[in-house]
């Protein structure tokens, strides 16, 4: 998990802003670009938060467009 979010940050700025018992939030400064990149994060963030309703291409296209993500998972 720590390595995947020192990831997140040096690819796109993401900086973990809050943390509450299964949610994580972020603040995005450099969205990834539509391909390859958006749809490796998409991968990354629906393995970390189990919870998300999306599925992995839609996820892929709304990182893009957002400069926050929230990602939950309830044990």
């Amino acid at each position: 998990m720590a390595a995947a979010i020192r990831q997140w940050e040096r690819h796109c700025g993401a900086e973990l802003v809050a943390c509450w018992t299964t949610m994580l939030q972020f603040v995005v400064a450099r969205p990834p670009t539509l391909g390859p990149d958006a749809w490796r994060l998409a991968k990354q963030l629906k393995a970390v938060g189990g919870n998300l309703q999306m599925p992995p291409w839609a996820l892929a296209l709304a990182v893009t467009r957002s400069d926050a993500w929230f990602l939950h998972d309830r044990p």
